[in-house]
């Protein structure tokens, strides 16, 4: 006997809260309409991550993954016995979510466990708004599809991948293997440090400034940028663009802290990232009104 929707919800909130407790702000700015399809598809991101986080041995992770891309299957959401999946079919969300974006999630995740070093920062760029842009594209097709301009899209996408990337690396396990995989060639090559050296040498100089290079290809967000690029269909996004917020106040306290004070960053929050949300929401739904 499957599990209770109740039950599914639960195990949804679990591995939110230990995957990225920091989604758990932006529920409360989500349409009501979507709110339980959003809670089970950002759990779905969390078992997701948690693959690649946990990752240890080529071939277990590609047979899980594998596992995920049979088990989202349209055809095989509704017999699934995982509550993650189960909770997708029980919201309705399993039949919103674009067989592409899908496709292209899991596709991401692949690039993650492959660990292809890009060339150069323009490679890294490409390769973080490849990372993030399938969430956008499936989370924009929970609320009818009603689109966000393409300037915004790359303004959420490309920090939010840069995100995955260094929790990734901070957050695997001791024995991860390319632990900062996606760190750019040439910047690796001007460090004049291995790649498998950089853990070690957090306070060093060297990598205090291939960190701050990779932030300023990143170009942490400036939230009215968001903000003026979401107007048309703001409600409708409000929770991506908060969270596209909170990604940008995360990549300035990481850009002011030393890369060996980092670990602890990524789930915690401060209450001013509440009072900004609050804030940011009540200007974009001022705006929308007038």
């Amino acid at each position: 006997m499957k599990d209770s929707s109740g039950q599914q919800q639960q195990v949804c909130r679990e591995k939110i809260a230990e995957m990225n407790p920091l989604l758990r702000l932006t529920f409360p700015y989500a349409a009501e309409s979507i709110s339980n399809q959003l809670l089970a598809i950002h759990s779905l991101y969390a078992c997701l991550d948690q693959l690649v986080v946990q990752a240890t041995d080529d071939y277990v992770s590609q047979t899980q993954l594998e596992w995920w891309r049979v088990e989202t299957l349209p055809a095989n959401m509704s017999r699934s016995r995982h509550p993650v999946v189960g909770y997708l079919h029980e919201t309705g969300a399993a039949e919103l979510i674009p067989a592409g974006a899908m496709s292209a999630l899991l596709d991401s995740i692949t690039s993650r466990l492959e660990t292809k070093a890009p060339l150069d920062l323009d490679q890294f760029n490409h390769l973080c708004q490849d990372l993030y842009q399938p969430r956008i594209e499936i989370e924009t097709a929970l609320t009818g599809g009603n689109s966000i301009p393409s300037m915004t899209q790359g303004l959420l996408a490309r920090p939010g991948g840069y995100l995955l990337l260094l929790r990734d690396s901070f957050r695997s396990t001791p024995v991860a293997k390319n632990r900062f995989w996606w760190v750019p060639l040439n910047l690796l090559a001007r460090s004049g440090l291995a790649r498998d050296e950089l853990l070690d040498a957090l306070d060093s100089v060297a990598v205090s400034r291939l960190f701050t290079d990779v932030h300023s290809e990143v170009q942490p967000l400036n939230s009215k940028r968001i903000l003026q690029g979401a107007f048309d269909n703001a409600d409708s996004h409000l929770h991506l663009i908060l969270l596209g917020c909170l990604h940008n106040r995360q990549l300035v306290r990481l850009q002011q802290s030393k890369p060996s004070t980092w670990a602890g960053e990524f789930e915690r929050y401060y209450i001013g990232d509440v009072f900004s949300f609050w804030k940011a929401a009540r200007s974009i739904r001022a705006t929308s009104a007038s």
